[in-house]
């Protein structure tokens, strides 16, 4: 018992003046005979302060390793369930040698960030190589037989690397003489590193996967999860989605029903019947869906496929009515784009003037509408330069989209008067400018540094919604800008997550995946908070039998949960943060390493210092 209140009197002691952890990291140095293996010590310093990363190296390294600096403080911090905004970070980084530059550092410095968090000791026995995903997986590195060795003689006893990194592929060099002729033959040969690590330095080599697997070996702490049942949507989400799921397909029913009898009046082309027919054929079958997805609870995704086919038969029935002279002229097609234009302006006075946030969850439902708002702006921007470029069909699309999107932003404004609170704000756009610009700094990093480690779809995908979200940004569009850049963040993330992962795995990242949305949406509903787009997103990625689109959907939900605080901090006000692990720690005894029985040595962080004052407590009572 002393020895958990002393460890709690040390963390609150020791975060209000400053706590720095110490590791060896592992690199590789290019020689003329090729790579060797290479250790730089790494410093990891928590201070009081506002959020920022510092780093320090010397020699110079590359820009990714500063990136790593501040993903590792990010994923230290979401893993122990922290609010780091109050801390300031500082990484400094010496080495004898130039190591090659690269994110393998990045498990290291996560490990070493959470031991400063919680003023514990890294085992200055055991190093780790492996770069870290924003999940807090530990991601594939290069370089393990050199790095390995690299250990050894720094006198590691233990060297943890990147599961099914066991294997490392080296070259080697055969030189046969046949006379005078001297031939060199190179192979790349298999070597089991944790074999001949054994067998050659009497050195251990351990994988894993996680973070926490690797925080445990390194610090003789582990973190403690207690899973409950997650209620992920809430009978308050269910009455709001459901209402504005049905008034959304009933709109969709009326339009396909409008556009099916305007095409049936004939006068259309053959060429131009097949194209509205087509149109009208892909409503029908969505609205299908839409009412398939209502019956069994899943609104947000009903109403999703409700637009869908909304926007299909909007867009047939103005191309009806174009291609049968129901436009006297081309100048009409301009004067129905300008008419969306205008009652859009209405809707935007209505919205932003008359609305009021009275209560919590009016603030993220609001933005919701605002952000549709902008994108209807995008929309009748691209209609009228389709317009005017004369491609009158597309114009026709773009004002169509249009239409819908801004009866999307009535939808959503609509349900504010369903709660009503004890406070009363104003929602004024450029107090989120603050948080754009962060979000937009933090997509921007985060970009660079997968850009480093993976490639493909995800970061194209990714640097298009950024280029959104900059523009909305510059053009005051502040509530867009932020949506776009979580979406960005997210791929970006998701690229990095799911790199070197197989098909056939990842069904299964979608099951650990959605378990990390459910704790980051439960943390949100802990504020008091109705994260309606992540749970939106999280049901909507269950319409998707596919499970790379489920991932990408589940990743949206992940960040959307956790800008719901963000967004009520910058419209109501900021509220006290939690400067103390989320989570239990629980210590290991040597027992317990050699395969025995443990003793719990548990400490609940959320109730730190009352625990601490009665443990202290408890002592004295036995001394007496």
């Amino acid at each position: 018992m002393k020895k958990t209140a002393l460890f709690l009197f040390l963390f609150l002691l020791g975060i209000s003046h400053g706590a720095t952890a110490h590791t060896k990291i592992l690199g590789v140095m290019q020689t003329e005979s090729g790579e060797v293996g290479v250790v730089a010590d790494l410093w990891v310093e928590v201070k009081n302060g506002t959020g920022n990363v510092f780093i320090m190296t010397l020699p110079l390294t590359e820009i990714d390793t500063q990136a790593s600096a501040r993903l590792a403080q990010e994923v230290a911090c979401e893993v122990l369930r922290m609010d780091c905004s109050n801390f300031d970070f500082f990484y400094i980084i010496k080495s004898d040698y130039p190591i090659v530059g690269g994110p393998s550092a990045g498990a290291a410095m996560a490990v070493t960030t959470m031991a400063a968090l919680l003023n514990l000791t890294v085992y200055s026995n055991v190093m780790i190589t492996g770069t870290i995903n924003p999940d807090g997986s530990i991601g594939p590195v290069g370089g393990i037989l050199a790095k390995a060795e690299a250990a050894y003689k720094a006198g590691a006893d233990y060297v943890l690397i990147p599961k099914g990194q066991s294997i490392s592929y080296v070259e080697e060099t055969h030189t046969t003489r046949i006379g005078p002729i001297t031939q060199t033959e190179t192979r790349i040969i298999p070597v089991n590193v944790s074999q001949y690590a054994l067998e050659n330095w009497g050195l251990k080599v351990i994988e894993v996967s996680e973070i926490e697997d690797a925080f445990k070996e390194m610090t003789g702490y582990e973190i403690v999860r207690e899973r409950k049942p997650a209620h992920i949507v809430t009978s308050e989400y269910i009455g709001l989605m459901k209402g504005m799921s049905k008034m959304i397909m009933d709109e969709a029913r009326k339009m396909l029903a409008n556009s099916t009898e305007q095409l049936g009046r004939g006068g259309l082309s053959y060429t131009n019947y097949q194209s509205v027919k087509n149109l009208i054929d892909q409503a029908s079958e969505l609205m299908d869906q839409a009412e398939e997805l209502y019956s069994i609870g899943q609104y947000y995704s009903a109403a999703s496929y409700a637009v869908r086919s909304l926007i299909n038969s909007n867009y047939a029935y103005k191309l009806t009515l174009y291609y049968t002279g129901g436009y006297a002229s081309r100048d009409d097609v301009k004067k129905d784009v300008d008419d969306t234009a205008n009652y859009k302006e209405v809707v935007e006075q209505e919205i932003l003037e008359s609305k009021q946030v009275d209560h919590i969850y009016d603030v993220e439902l609001l933005a919701v509408a605002v952000d549709r708002l902008r994108e209807t702006d995008d929309l009748l921007d691209e209609a009228y330069k389709e317009y005017y470029t004369g491609d009158y069909d597309t114009a026709l699309y773009y004002d169509a989209f249009a239409e819908v999107r801004l009866l999307t932003s009535q939808q959503w404004a609509s349900v504010l008067d369903r709660f009503s609170g004890e406070f009363n704000a104003t929602f004024d756009v450029k107090q989120l400018s603050q948080l754009a610009q962060r979000r937009l700094e933090e997509a921007r990093i985060w970009i660079a540094y997968a850009g480093t480690v993976a490639s493909g779809s995800l970061l194209e995908s990714a640097q298009s919604e950024l280029d959104k979200a900059e523009s909305a940004y510059e053009d005051g569009k502040y509530v867009f800008s932020i949506f776009e850049s979580l979406k960005a963040l997210a791929e970006a993330n998701l690229a990095m997550e799911i790199r070197g992962i197989s098909q056939s795995a990842l069904s299964s990242k979608v099951e650990e995946k959605k378990v990390d949305v459910e704790g980051a949406i439960e943390d949100a509903k802990s504020e008091g908070l109705l994260p309606v787009l992540a749970i939106s997103y999280y049901e909507y990625a269950k319409a998707y039998d596919d499970p790379y689109q489920s991932l990408v959907f589940l990743s949206y939900a992940k960040e959307f949960a956790k800008i719901s605080k963000d967004l009520v901090n910058a419209i109501v006000g900021k509220e006290e943060v939690q400067e103390e692990p989320g989570v239990l720690i629980r210590e290991r005894t040597e027992v317990e390493a050699k395969g025995g029985v443990s003793n719990y040595v548990y400490i609940l962080a959320g109730f730190l210092t009352g625990l601490t004052i009665s443990l202290l407590g408890f002592e004295r009572s036995k001394k007496r």
